[in-house]
């Protein structure tokens, strides 16, 4: 909404000063695309200053958008103000903004799709857990991802479509274990007595027969805690970096992970880049990341020994506001290694994209 941006940006420049803010610029960086439509277009979080101004982030938010209304609504392009949960919010004037656009379109044609000059650009996509086909839901991503990346790549862009590889999870886990402790009549058997033993549709892809037994072991674990203990402490190990278990994860997903690459490139679905969740625990990332969010000021530990950050006052809702980065036993989670991961992806590329999935609801 770069439009209404530019139409708002010095009279909420001029009222943080007034409020006491210190540096309006930087908290103007922070002008973001609400995540609900009945949040405005725009919304500007006014937790950062709470600290300074003494204040809650509501009562600022609400400051904010009394100070800015009469003055933003009475000019073209912001049809309303308004605060919600700490946000200030900002709404477009749908007519005003078709009208710019329409402008701009048959003023320079060819600037359509163009209003910023190319950069570099990584697009992750996809990202599947190789343990399993593809099917029409997993799909999904790939094919919006790779249309972005087509589009941008039209418009200029130099494009890097990656790919995160979840090389040590427990899925991985489960699948390792299951190659190394079943054989195909013992797969058939526990699939039959599901009535899940149906033959591949594709029996000569390594990512259908090794589905089942990834299918196999998660049946058996559900009633063998032995099973349970044995993946358990696969993937322990491969959070700890254990190179001869993240090589056997490797020898494991690499078949299924080839066999799903092998369905999109039917698609005309190709990568340029492979990066392994595994990378940020071995080089060490993963620990810096929670060493700093062990000094953050929103910092808690729970009764378990586990770390967490508590985030109700920055505007997390819902049943849980924690946000939990490190296990009692000092081992990482998932969303510690992708905040790693982010880091890095940030020294790849100037601007980065994701396609998020349903399961992705940390991420949104």
């Amino acid at each position: 909404m770069r439009q209404l941006s530019e139409v708002i940006r010095g009279t909420v420049w001029d009222a943080l000063t007034e409020m006491g803010d210190d540096d309006p610029d930087g908290t103007l960086a922070n002008l973001t695309t609400p995540r609900h439509a009945n949040q405005g277009d725009l919304a500007l979080p006014c937790f950062a200053l709470a600290k300074a101004m003494q204040k809650s982030p509501q009562d600022i938010a609400a400051d904010l958008a009394q100070r800015v209304a009469t003055v933003l609504t009475a000019i073209d392009g912001c049809s309303e103000v308004g605060s919600d949960g700490g946000f200030c919010n900002f709404y477009v004037d749908a007519a005003w903004l078709a009208g710019q656009t329409m402008e701009a379109i048959l003023n320079d044609p060819d600037s359509v799709g163009h209003h910023r000059a190319s950069s570099s650009l990584l697009i992750e996509h996809t990202s599947a857990n190789p343990n399993g086909p593809f099917h029409v839901g997993r799909s999904r991503n790939a094919i919006l991802g790779d249309t972005f990346v087509r589009m941008h790549r039209l418009a200029g862009d130099d494009v890097r479509a990656e790919y995160y590889v979840d090389d040590m999870g427990k899925q991985v886990g489960i699948l390792a274990w299951s190659l190394a402790n079943l054989d195909d009549d013992r797969v058939s058997e526990i699939l039959a007595a599901e009535d899940m033993d149906e033959m591949p549709t594709h029996p000569h892809k390594e990512d259908h027969q090794r589905v089942r037994y990834y299918q196999a072991a998660n049946l058996l674990k559900a009633v063998d805690p032995d099973v349970e203990l044995g993946v358990t402490k696969l993937v322990q190990a491969s959070e700890e970096a254990d190179a001869e278990v993240l090589a056997i994860f490797e020898s494991a997903y690499q078949p299924v992970l080839d066999g799903m690459l092998e369905t999109l490139e039917r698609l005309g679905i190709v990568f340029d880049s492979f990066t392994k969740e595994s990378r940020f625990i071995v080089d060490g990332s993963v620990d810096v990341i929670m060493d700093r969010l062990s000094k953050s000021e929103l910092h808690g530990t729970a009764e378990n020994g586990a770390h967490y950050l508590e985030l109700e006052d920055r505007g997390v809702q819902g049943k849980s506001t924690k946000f939990f980065y490190q296990r009692g036993d000092g081992s990482s989670l998932y969303a510690t290694r992708d905040i790693a991961y982010h880091e890095w992806k940030w020294t790849e590329a100037q601007r980065l994209v994701n396609i998020l999935g349903e399961d992705h609801r940390l991420q949104s």
